[in-house]
C-alpha cells in the first residue's frame, strides 16, 4: 500500500495491491483462523452432553481433541477468557 499527503494535510491511499506476495500465516495455525473455528452440530451435541454430565469445558475439549486425533483435526479452539 502506498499513501500520499494531500494538499489539506490528510493521507490518502495512492496504491493498494490486493494480492499478497507472502504467506499470511503458518500452516500449523490454520485451525486458529476465525473461519475454521465453527463447531459442527455433532460436536456441539457432544459438548452439550458432556457439559450436562458435569464434565468441565477443558476436559470436554481434551476429549474432543483426543478422539479427533489432535487439535488441528478438531476444527475449533477452546474459548479462553
Amino acid at each position: 500500500m502506498r499513501a500520499r499527503l494531500t494538499e489539506d494535510m490528510k493521507y490518502e491511499v495512492a496504491k493498494h495491491i490486493v494480492q499478497h506476495n507472502h504467506t499470511l500465516t503458518r500452516k500449523e495455525w490454520n485451525h486458529l483462523h476465525r473461519s475454521k473455528r465453527a463447531i459442527r452440530e455433532g460436536k456441539s451435541a457432544t459438548i452439550m452432553e458432556l457439559t450436562l454430565s458435569g464434565i468441565r469445558p477443558t476436559n470436554s475439549y481434551n476429549y474432543l481433541t483426543h478422539s479427533a486425533g489432535g487439535e488441528d483435526q478438531v476444527g475449533h479452539t477452546m474459548k479462553t477468557t
